[in-house]
């Protein structure tokens, strides 16, 4: 299930949005996103610092920051690194304070998504 293409990238933050839509997130709580089609599944970070939706990987409790684009909110992974966009894949990479990785790493909710 690794999110690999465009379509898997939307897909993908199709699925945070609507499992956020409606919550009340608060920054420092601890999240899960578990997959509706899989329930014993969740978006896992990967030894490889790569993100799937799997049942096996242990790290899989993301900490909910402020964005760090400045809106919106930012995942981090319990054992370091920001939840993230790049090159069309969803990864877990280390901070770094450039304006490109706060936007790749910042996710905004929106309505009407569901």
């Amino acid at each position: 299930y690794y999110i690999t293409n465009n379509l898997r990238m939307k897909g993908f933050l199709l699925l945070i949005a609507v499992l956020l839509q409606g919550e009340a997130l608060q920054v420092g709580q601890k999240v899960k996103f578990r997959s509706v089609n899989y329930p014993n599944h969740f978006i896992s970070r990967l030894s490889n610092e790569r993100v799937a939706i799997s049942s096996s990987a242990a790290d899989k409790e993301w900490i909910v920051r402020n964005g760090l684009a400045g809106k919106g909110y930012s995942f981090e992974s319990q054992s370091g690194g920001f939840l993230r966009h790049r090159n069309y894949q969803v990864w877990v990479d280390p901070y770094s304070n450039t304006d490109l990785y706060k936007k790749d790493s910042s996710f905004t909710i929106e309505g009407g998504l569901a």
